[in-house]
C-alpha cells in the first residue's frame, strides 16, 4: 500500500475520531458531575427525612410525659416535623402516604389524651414499617444512580460500540480497496548516447596515389 494514498484517507479518520472522543469526554464530564451533585441532594433528602420522622416520634414521647404548660412546646415540635414531612411528599408519585397516615393518627391521639405506652408503641412501629422502604428505595437511587443516568449509561456504551464498529468496518474496506487497485507502472526513460553512423568500409587506394 502507497504510504502516501493511506495518509490521505488515513488522517480525516484521525480527525474524526479525536473530535468525537473529545466531545463524549466532554459530555460524560458534565453529566457525572450532574449525577453526583443530584446524589448529593437526594442524600441530604434522605438524612432530613430521617431527622423529622425521629424529631415527631421524640415530640410525641415528651408530649405525652410533658406537664401541662410544656405540652405546647412539645406539640409544636411535633407540628414542625409533621409539616415538613408532609412538604417533602412528591404528590405527582407518593411514597408517604402511610406514613403521614401514621403520624396524623399519632397526633390525633395525642390530642385526645388517649395515648398510653401501647398506642405510642403502636404508632411508632407504624412508622418504622412504612418509612423504612421508601427510604431504602432512595438510598438505592442514591448509590446505584439516578435512573436517567442508568439510562444513559446504557445509551452511551451503545454509542460507542456503534462508531468502533463504523471505524474499523471502514478502515478494513478501505484497506482492502487500496491493497487490490493495481499499480501503474512508472516507466524510466532511458538516456543513451548518441550513436555515430558506423564508418564506410575502406577503399583501396588508387595507383595514382601511391
Amino acid at each position: 500500500m502507497d504510504l502516501g494514498n493511506a495518509a490521505t484517507w488515513l488522517a480525516p479518520l484521525v480527525a474524526l475520531t479525536i473530535g468525537t472522543v473529545t466531545a463524549l469526554l466532554t459530555g460524560i464530564n458534565l453529566v457525572v458531575s450532574k449525577e453526583n451533585k443530584v446524589s448529593e441532594f437526594r442524600q441530604d433528602w434522605i438524612n432530613e427525612q430521617r431527622k423529622d420522622l425521629a424529631a415527631a416520634l421524640a415530640a410525641a414521647q415528651a408530649y405525652r410525659g410533658a406537664k401541662d404548660d410544656k405540652r405546647v412546646e412539645q406539640l409544636l415540635a411535633f407540628d414542625a416535623a409533621q409539616a415538613r414531612v408532609e412538604l417533602r411528599e412528591n404528590p405527582n408519585k407518593e411514597e408517604w402516604t402511610d406514613v403521614r397516615a401514621a403520624l396524623a393518627q399519632l397526633r390525633s391521639d395525642l390530642l385526645d389524651g388517649t395515648l398510653d405506652d401501647a398506642k405510642l408503641a403502636k404508632h411508632r412501629d407504624a412508622v418504622f414499617q412504612h418509612g423504612r422502604p421508601p427510604l431504602k428505595k432512595n438510598w438505592t437511587v442514591v448509590k446505584d444512580g439516578e435512573t436517567w443516568f442508568k439510562s444513559f449509561k446504557i445509551a452511551y456504551a451503545t454509542v460507542i460500540s456503534i462508531f468502533i464498529l463504523i471505524a474499523a468496518g471502514w478502515m478494513i474496506a478501505t484497506a482492502f480497496q487500496m491493497r487490490g487497485t493495481p499499480t501503474q507502472p512508472v516507466h524510466k526513460l532511458k538516456t543513451g548516447k548518441p550513436t555515430l553512423p558506423a564508418p564506410s568500409p575502406q577503399l583501396p587506394a588508387s595507383p595514382a596515389t601511391r
